[in-house]
Parts: C-alpha cells; structure tokens; sequence
C-alpha cells in the first residue's frame, strides 16, 4: 500500500484551483453550499467540493 501523494501548488495554482471550483458549481455559491452542510442537506460530492474549496482558501490565508 503506498502513502498519499502531496503535490505543491504556488498561491496563482491555488487560486485559479478555487475559480475553476467557483465556476464548477454556478449558479451556487459556497455560500449556499456551506448552509446546506448546516442543514445536512449536501450531497456528497458537493461536500467534497467544499471541502477543497476550503482548504485551498485556508492554505493561502484568504
């Protein structure tokens, strides 16, 4: 069994990760996607989806 594989991205990668994550869910914001969570109403892959939305905004203090 192999570890994880961490890859290094430069704060212009993070950020233009989070657009194509911004564009991917329009007209949804994560906003919405965060209260939805509250609510136990997200599905799975739009959690996924929050949660990378998140920690590349927590990786580059934004």
């Amino acid at each position: 069994m192999t570890g994880p594989v961490f890859e290094t991205l430069s704060t212009d990668e993070t950020r233009r990760r989070m657009t194509d994550l911004e564009e991917k869910i329009k007209p949804m914001t994560f906003d919405v996607y965060r209260r939805l969570r509250e609510a136990s109403a997200i599905s799975a892959e739009k959690d996924k989806d929050l949660d990378l939305y998140e920690t590349y905004a927590w990786l580059i203090q934004d």
